[in-house]
């Protein structure tokens, strides 16, 4: 029981960085530092993934992210 805890932790702590990710990825291309923004994006997509194999190659929106927080 202990484990199945920690798992769940594991994974809500990876979707808060894939959305911590993702606002970072935001704030870059609204400064206009493109290859900053896009790799951070990658980085929050590919965490997503990881999360939620089934959304994979999906259009990517900032709701996304914020599910995977809860």
């Amino acid at each position: 029981m202990q484990l199945v805890a920690i798992a769940e932790t594991l994974n809500e702590a990876e979707g808060q960085l894939a959305r911590a990710n993702y606002k970072l990825s935001v704030l870059y291309g609204e400064k206009g530092m493109e290859q900053e923004s896009q790799s951070f994006k990658a980085l929050a997509v590919s965490l997503k993934d990881k999360l939620r194999p089934e959304d994979k190659g999906k259009r990517v929106e900032e709701s996304d992210f914020t599910e995977l927080c809860r």
